[in-house]
């Protein structure tokens, strides 16, 4: 602030808050300055207090970032920074705002000006400073009447700013108003260089007598020496200057001829203007509000209204043409521009010096220091030292005013961040002061009854503590049909003395929530306020929670109606109750409910028959009870006895049923039900159930089927389901539980047995024989995964005989017959330990050639060789050897391993060179006697072997006559068809589109194929989202696991796909193995789409290859975070395979699967 002064006084730390003139005394321009500063000191800090940092009034909110046809445009109004309050009487674009002064409006992200924006985001931001105005930037600030060359008075401080924008990074990047990056830091934090100013310390006396001629400030003159920084930077970069006149003499720069600058005036005296010499500066009010420095040059000889300068010594660029708006000449008195040092004073003149400190400075910076004759250098000081104190000014406050996003060619806003406030008077708040959430009880007689509320609705109107009267508040009921006072919808009301206003409220009789809004309005009806919703609900027993912990009989009720209305049922009390015997036309009771009925029906001892299946639809809440197994409803033809469907809710419990025929079902096998068979009920309890079903050659029917639509998709869920304390005895090859589409379901602590045979079937003479159905199974027990080859090694002899057994082909050097050979065999099958190698089985046939020997009626072609040669005449002691070589030949014996001997297949068979391997509940041995017991001169190629060794099987499994023949065969066959009787195909099943909640818990299963399946699924393109279990839970379950005849193996136990949190825990999963069945598969399965919870812990399986395998659907591509979720825990398998705990990925297409993390801690397996 550069203007003839005689000093700057004003300090805020004293806290002065007014100036006071006395009489007769002199007045200073200090006082009135520091007046003026005090003033606006005490005005800046009190706004900044109210408003905060920075604001704008909402009514007139100006520096708006709008764009006008894609440019950009600050809107007009008023802003505060910091306290200093901004005008913009007209709204102006942003490259057309009046204190931009050449700079560029745009930023980098560095905080470099750039001329061009880059695409990206962009904080947009409001500058303010002070700026000092005389009548050198202002003519008209002198008084005309002095003459328009006359002296100057006074001169101003105007606010001065600009809009500009700084780069915050893509248009992606996550920031918002209060986001700083270090740009902006850097933008607002202000230099933090320093200076000190002393007088020039006495040097140390050598003489008392004399006074020290270099001490203190010298001159006779008083003086305000102005210290400006010139270049910007750090200290030693930087750069200053000095004026000893507060730098307050300026002229205007009107023209340059060469070195010759013509000025308004060179000065008012001798003491006061440009002299020989000097030092000027060339600048202008575009590079004063730039911030930038001007160019200093040497003033050779001042002529009249002309300078004459030395151009060498120029700092910058003399021509006038560049300078921008008012250029204008300053002296100073320093040698043109001085480094800025640090840690040392430095001489100005008469004594007076300065220091600076380390740190940032920048152009313009600036410090006043007074000195006055006799007395020195006015500078605070403390303890003798001078303070070092920062820069006097200039002070620029900055403030966000909105972020916006520019594409390359278009801009578009992201947030506004001006900081808006109301008028004072207008800041009226609206309390509620009673009357909100209030019930009332409605009278189901009368729905079209209004209901008023206890009390009204009243709020309050206040600034502050003070109530306002007179206030306009307006009532409107915004849900439901209910009224206010007077009838109508809307009620204005006007608050009284003591700022509150009420009205009446009266409900309507059906809509259970209804509300009223209470708006505050000023005079004309505009909203003044934030709208107040009161709220006021019909008492209704179904929207009252019951716990029924303590009612078991009400359980799965969720509110209180529904519980009433469940002790209606019970108590006959709003609802019919029907009392049933055998002997009655329960039937027709049954069929004759009407739609909506609710009804408790109970059964009488007894067994209930009924030869169709009898449908009950569109009823409402119906109960069935009974005494136990002695209530028994039996169908004797389909196979289902009652089917339920689209009833309000259904509770069945101490009843039996039976569907014990195995005829076939009433509705395609698509739709399997069950004896008692629930469909889109509502909530479906069963309890103290006892249900059979008979059994089948196919799957087609279950003990209990709840569904919630027949075929097709669901799109609803049943509710609720609970199964609990029941028995179901799954015929056959048939379901237990079937449940789809359900929310929540519940089953514990019930029995699921496989039970009952496929009875015989008979011949055409009425003769019993093996059911067709089970006949398959059988035979695919019999011979399974054969595969066929030549097996003739090379180099066979031309000579001699091929005897097989087992794996081994043997080539002996033999005179008697090949055939013979076979039948010894078959006679003497060789035991397993004469199959263990090729040694083995050429002592194994010196085994059958001593047979031959023994008993020569056995290989007719040895009896008539041994005649021919008149064995019998040698010698006893010659016998053996002689036999020996007719039978066995001269040569070795060679033995050789066919290809199909290495398939893994636990049988071998060759006829000639013709071989085929595979597997079989017979042994190598019986085999041996069976392909030996049947032609086989037809068997040309491995092709016809293999029908040759599968009609085989077929003759031993309904011929009794050729079963009769092999004392291994009659046993062997009973107990195949005794498999194939009385496993259940599935324990539970749940399935369908969706399962919220499933929790199976307790249960007991015996002698079924696969225990329990929860999986959801549906048929959508296979790009669609899996359908999933919201949370699966499988808990201390006892599951024995038996193979049906129709199997070769056992798949899994518990089955569990697409779940978001999977808990398997407690379960004991054991296989009822019979003989060398092989082991189970798999014990527990997860297999599909899962979330971030699976816990598997303490389960215990026996006998299956993996006791626990997981298998995710595609690449799983979870975080650590996630997989810390799954967790097998202390799970245990006995007996089972190499490979017992699985976590792997679906191998897929690509056939590779990829390994799970799964965290695993004490997880066992143990032998058997």
């Amino acid at each position: 602030m550069k203007g003839d002064f005689s000093r700057y006084t004003f300090d805020p730390t004293k806290g002065f808050t007014q100036v006071l003139r006395q009489q007769g005394r002199v007045d200073v321009d200090a006082d009135w300055n520091e007046q003026q500063a005090i003033h606006s000191y005490l005005d800046r800090t009190t706004r900044s207090d109210l408003i905060g940092p920075a604001g704008a009034p909402i009514e007139n909110a100006g520096f708006s970032i709008e764009l006008d046809d894609g440019a950009l445009r600050i809107g007009a109004g008023h802003f505060y920074v910091q306290g200093q309050f901004v005008e913009l009487g007209q709204a102006t674009l942003l490259a057309d705002q009046p204190y931009l002064a050449g700079v560029y409006p745009f930023l980098d992200t560095d905080g470099t000006p750039i001329e061009d924006p880059a695409s990206g985001r962009y904080v947009f931001f409001l500058e303010t400073w002070d700026y000092h105005i005389t009548a050198v930037e202002d003519p008209s600030l002198k008084e005309p009447a002095l003459g328009a060359s006359g002296p100057d008075t006074t001169t101003r401080l105007k606010t001065a700013w600009r809009v500009r924008a700084l780069r915050l990074g893509d248009t992606s990047s996550e920031v918002h108003c209060e986001t700083s990056t270090p740009a902006w830091s850097r933008l607002i934090t202000p230099p933090d260089g320093t200076l000190a100013a002393r007088a020039r310390a006495e040097p140390a006396a050598t003489n008392l007598c004399v006074l020290p001629e270099t001490a203190g400030y010298q001159s006779l003159d008083h003086h305000h020496y102005y210290v400006e920084v010139h270049d910007a930077g750090s200290d030693g970069a930087a750069t200053w200057k000095w004026s000893r006149d507060s730098a307050a003499f300026v002229a205007r720069w009107l023209a340059r001829n060469g070195n010759e600058l013509t000025v308004s005036t060179t000065g008012f005296d001798a003491h006061i203007g440009f002299r020989n010499g000097g030092t000027i500066e060339l600048t202008s009010d575009t590079l004063e509000l730039a911030g930038l420095p001007g160019t200093l040059v040497r003033v050779d000889l001042v002529a009249g209204d002309v300078l004459h300068i030395d151009a060498a010594t120029a700092t910058g660029s003399l021509d006038l043409a560049t300078f921008g708006d008012n250029p204008k000449i300053r002296a100073w008195d320093s040698a043109g521009a001085l480094s800025l040092t640090s840690g040392a004073f430095l001489a100005l003149e008469n004594g007076v010096e300065v220091e600076f400190g380390a740190g940032t400075y920048n152009t313009g910076d600036y410090w006043m220091i007074p000195a006055r004759s006799g007395i020195g250098v006015l500078w605070p000081q403390t303890g003798g030292v001078p303070q070092a104190r920062k820069r006097f000014g200039t002070e620029h406050r900055f403030a966000r005013l909105a972020i916006m996003d520019f594409s390359g060619e278009d801009w578009s806003p992201v947030a506004d961040c001006r900081p808006l406030f109301p008028w004072a008077n207008a800041l009226m708040t609206l309390d509620v002061l009673s009357g909100d959430a209030q019930h009332v009880l409605p009278d189901p007689a009368n729905a079209a009854a209004l209901l008023q509320l206890p009390q009204p609705l009243q709020v309050g109107v206040a600034r502050g503590a003070y109530p306002v009267p007179n206030a306009r508040v307006r009532f409107r009921v915004t849900a439901g049909n209910g009224q206010l006072t007077g009838g109508a919808s809307e009620f204005v009301m006007f608050t009284d003395s003591n700022g509150h206003a009420q009205v009446d409220f009266l409900l309507d009789s059906t809509t259970l929530v209804q509300t009223v809004e209470a708006q505050l309005q000023s005079p004309g009806a505009d909203p003044r306020h934030l709208t107040h919703q009161f709220s006021a609900r019909l008492s209704r027993a179904s929207e009252v929670s019951f716990d029924p912990a303590n009612c078991p009989p009400l359980a799965g009720d969720r509110t209180v109606q529904a519980a009433i209305e469940r002790l209606c049922q019970n108590h006959a009390s709003g609802c019919a109750t029907y009392v049933l015997s055998p002997e009655s036309d329960w039937r027709a009771v049954l069929l004759g409910l009407t739609p909506g009925e609710h009804a408790h029906i109970c059964f009488r001892r007894g067994i209930y028959r009924t030869d169709t299946r009898i449908e009950l639809r569109n009823l409402g809440h119906i109960v069935l009870s009974g005494a136990g197994a002695g209530s028994r409803i039996l169908t004797e033809g389909p196979e289902c006895a009652l089917l339920f469907a689209n009833c309000a809710s259904l509770k069945v419990s101490d009843l039996a049923f039976a569907a014990p025929k195995a005829s076939d079902p009433q509705s395609p096998i698509a739709d399997i039900n069950g004896v008692l068979t629930a469909q889109a009920c509502g909530e479906v309890t069963v309890q103290g159930v006892h249900i059979l079903t008979g059994a089948s050659d196919r799957n087609d029917r279950a003990c209990l089927t709840v569904r919630e639509v027949q075929g097709g998709t669901a799109t609803t869920v049943t509710p609720r389901v609970q199964i609990s304390d029941s028995e179901f005895l799954v015929g056959n090859g048939q379901t237990g539980v079937l449940i789809t589409d359900a929310g929540i379901v519940n089953i514990s602590h019930n029995r699921v047995t496989g039970q009952g045979e496929v009875p015989p079937a008979t011949d055409s003479d009425g003769n019993n024989i093996i059911n067709p159905a089970l006949l398959d199974g059988i035979l695919n027990r019999l011979v399974s995964n054969m595969v066929a080859d030549t097996g003739q090694p090379q180099g066979r002899p031309e000579k001699g005989v091929q005897v097989s057994a087992g794996m081994f082909t043997a080539y002996i050097d033999s005179t008697i017959d090949e055939r013979d050979w076979r039948m010894a065999v078959a006679k003497n099958p060789p035991v397993e330990a004469e199959l263990k190698d090729n040694e083995a089985f050429a002592v194994y046939l010196g085994r059958v050639a001593d047979d031959i020997a023994a008993n020569p009626s056995h290989a007719p072609s040895y009896e008539r060789i041994r005649n021919a040669v008149k064995l019998a005449s040698l010698e006893p002691e010659l016998k053996p050897e002689a036999a020996r070589r007719i039978i066995l030949g001269e040569q070795p014996i060679e033995v050789s391993v066919a290809s199909p001997g290495n398939t893994g297949r636990r049988i071998s068979l060759s006829v000639r060179e013709h071989r085929v391997s595979f597997n079989s509940e017979l042994n190598q041995a019986q085999w041996n006697q069976l392909i030996g017991a049947v032609p086989t001169k037809t068997v040309n190629s491995p092709s016809v072997l293999s029908q040759v060794v599968r009609e085989t099987a077929r003759r031993l499994a309904i011929d009794p006559t050729f079963r009769a023949r092999f004392d291994f065969a009659e046993k062997l066959i009973g107990n195949l068809v005794a498999r194939t009787a009385g496993v259940a195909a599935k324990g539970i099943i749940c399935g369908g589109r969706r399962l919220d909640e499933v929790s199976i818990s307790g249960n007991s299963f015996e002698r079924v194929h696969e225990g329990i399946r929860v999986a959801v699924s549906h048929s959508a393109e296979a790009s669609a989202p899996p359908d999933f279990s919201r949370a699966v839970a499988i808990c201390d379950n006892h599951i024995t696991l038996s193979l049906p005849g129709a199997a070769t193996r056992g798949n899994q136990g518990i089955l569990i796909g697409n779940a978001q949190r999977v808990l398997v825990s407690g379960n004991e999963l054991r296989y009822s193995r019979l003989g060398d069945d092989p082991l189970f598969a798999v014990g527990i399965e997860l297999w599909g789409h899962y979330g971030s919870q699976i816990h598997l812990r303490e389960n215990t399986v026996e006998r299956a290859e993996s006791a626990i395998r997981v298998t995710f659907e595609n690449d799983i591509g979870v975080t650590k975070e996630v997989t810390a979720l799954w967790r097998a825990i202390g799970n245990l398998s006995v007996g089972g395979g190499e490979a017992p705990f699985v976590f792997r990925t679906d191998p897929g297409s690509s056939g590779s699967a990829q390994t799970v993390n799964f965290i695993q801690r004490d997880n066992m397996a143990v032998e058997e």
